[in-house]
């Protein structure tokens, strides 16, 4: 199962709207829908609606709401680039058939990106078209990125740990851990003092803890003293948009400020006559992207 994405509903979605393309989303990376979902508030018995998420190629998965059918949905496989536009297009809609929404699932079908944005988003920030300065803003991605997660002291893109050490100073009081990367997506294994633990003996809430379970119905049970070990999955396999375009943004003030943006890398004076030194200004993120960091740093 991929992520679901919502489509805002449309009011009076009627014939004015038919065969006009809606941009529903906007893909990071190369990604694929594979299921499209729509629903309408309003429908009558003699009221249709057939609707598309498509690709600006025209691939699509189509959805018919037919008679008195309030909501439905379709499968299929319809990729998109990094930065393409994600469409809904309504086919046809009886003027009695209004207020159509939803919702697409996404895959990510090359994996998860190393960094926190691509080379074609900050491009298309720059406007730059050529690949002049790819080598350079290809060097200043990873930086940014590198040192975008060191301020939030944690790592974003999906990565795999392998026996990450908990210390349990006094066991019959514990119940959850927090592992030290998240959100955990999945766990391949718990050890207690070097005994595997069943996955009836542990369970993942809310993608931020690891709590000792037991029994039938489950209830919670409690940490022994000594060691647990974690073999998990954490990070993000789609890197949150936020984050996404706050690195975009500070890759492309970076590039600004260098003598291929027309500019010095934080030079805020000059040389002044019998002088040998100017004025550099000091590293500083941007103050959106300083909020964004804060709404994703890890706690300590």
């Amino acid at each position: 199962m991929g992520d679901f994405h919502p489509i805002p509903t449309t009011p009076g979605l009627i014939s004015g709207w038919v065969g006009v393309d809606a941009h529903v989303g906007r893909a990071a990376g190369a990604v694929e829908v594979v299921r499209a979902f729509f629903r309408r508030t309003d429908h009558a018995a003699t009221g249709s609606v057939v609707a598309q998420i498509r690709n600006a190629a025209g691939d699509n998965i189509e959805v018919t709401l037919g008679d008195n059918v309030e909501s439905a949905d379709a499968t299929g496989s319809v990729t998109f680039a990094d930065g393409d536009p994600i469409l809904m297009r309504v086919i046809s809609s009886d003027s009695v058939s209004m207020n159509v929404g939803g919702a697409f699932e996404l895959l990510q079908s090359s994996g998860a990106t190393t960094f926190l944005t691509t080379l074609t988003r900050v491009k298309r920030w720059l406007k730059i078209t050529g690949s002049g300065n790819d080598t350079l803003l290809n060097d200043l991605i990873p930086f940014v990125s590198a040192a975008m997660e060191s301020a939030m002291r944690r790592d974003i893109v999906q990565q795999t740990l392998t026996a990450e050490v908990h210390g349990i100073t006094q066991g019959g009081w514990r119940s959850e851990l927090v592992p030290k990367h998240w959100p955990v997506s999945a766990v391949s294994a718990v050890r207690e003092n070097g005994t595997v633990l069943t996955s009836a003996q542990y369970r993942i809430l809310g993608q931020t803890l690891i709590q000792r379970i037991s029994g039938t119905p489950v209830s919670k049970a409690y940490w022994q003293a000594g060691f647990v070990e974690l073999d998990y999955t954490a990070g993000y396999a789609s890197i949150p948009e936020d984050l996404a375009g706050a690195a975009t943004a500070e890759v492309a003030l970076a590039f600004e400020q260098t003598k291929e943006g027309d500019g010095r890398l934080g030079l805020t004076g000059g040389v002044f006559s019998g002088q040998f030194d100017s004025q550099f200004r000091a590293w500083d993120w941007q103050p959106t992207t300083k909020y964004v960091l804060s709404r994703h740093a890890r706690v300590v």
